[in-house]
């Protein structure tokens, strides 16, 4: 075991997606003061740690899974690399220091949306993705409590406008999850996994995914209404939520590359979104 492979077995991108996230509903939602920026910097190794515990443990149960996929058959733990001992222990120590972070230096609160989150990762959508094409369903709930436990490290508790930013990203996930079950299709039926593709069929899963689409719109234009965000990033959010929809409704005559381009056009939303949250008081008009 080398110091790359400690890295690498908490999925690095994984734990920088859902943090940006986090931060940018923090941003978007507190009053900066010194004391503002210590909790922001807390919160931000905090939600770190525990996202990468929560990693540890994900890449250990889905070893077998991750062998029959090019992108993840280098995982340590597919490799055989790290044993069971070193995963207990490595989780367990990331897991107490993110949780005493976020308990001890931000709120009682965000350290129970992140518990909340790891657990159904790890218990919920883990095992259900073995079992039943639903599951990317069921992993958006822990996917997208990063916002709400920035939103709680700013106003140590949760309104209307938090769950807003939860549906932006849970929505946001469907399409982007479903994008990739397609174009790696192949070898999640190597690995046995039913992912919608194979349980329904390629046309249920394009339905699918222009619905949550058109969905994600919608819930982007309440932000602007109910959310307080203000109407150019609101703006922003939407025409680019469109023109992701575009790409969706193309014909997908080559399902692969048509998948591809549904997946890279959903890649700058988080970014975007997380950025636009941040300086959302720089827009008023």
């Amino acid at each position: 075991m080398k110091l790359r492979d400690f890295i690498l077995v908490v999925k690095p991108g994984i734990v920088v997606g859902n943090l940006i996230v986090a931060l940018g509903a923090y941003a978007y939602s507190v009053k900066w003061s010194g004391a503002a920026l210590l909790t922001f910097v807390w919160l931000a190794l905090g939600t770190s740690v525990v996202i990468a515990a929560s990693c540890v443990i994900n890449n250990y149960l889905d070893r077998d899974i991750d062998q029959h996929m090019q992108r993840t058959a280098v995982r340590p733990t597919a490799r055989g690399i790290f044993p069971f001992w070193v995963v207990i222990v490595y989780s367990a120590l990331l897991y107490t220091v993110g949780f005493a972070l976020l308990y001890r230096y931000v709120n009682p609160l965000t350290a129970a949306i992140g518990a909340a989150g790891a657990l159904l990762y790890i218990a919920a959508y883990t095992p259900a993705k073995r079992y039943t094409s639903w599951a990317a369903l069921i992993g958006t709930i822990p996917g997208a409590t990063p916002p709400l436990a920035g939103y709680a490290a700013a106003h140590n508790h949760l309104d209307s406008t938090a769950w807003l930013l939860f549906l932006v990203i849970a929505v946001w996930q469907v399409p982007h999850f479903y994008a990739i079950s397609v174009f790696r299709s192949k070898q999640y039926a190597r690995a046995n996994v039913p992912v919608l593709p194979l349980a329904k069929g390629l046309s249920r899963t394009v339905l699918e995914m222009r619905i949550y689409g058109m969905v994600y719109i919608l819930v982007c234009g309440l932000l602007g209404v109910y959310g307080g965000v203000h109407l150019v990033p609101t703006i922003a959010l939407v025409v680019y939520g469109i023109g992701w929809l575009r790409v969706m409704m193309a014909v997908p005559q080559a399902s692969e590359s048509w998948a591809r381009r549904v997946f890279y056009y959903s890649l700058p939303i988080l970014p975007l979104f997380s950025m636009l949250l941040a300086t959302n008081r720089w827009w008023v008009v």
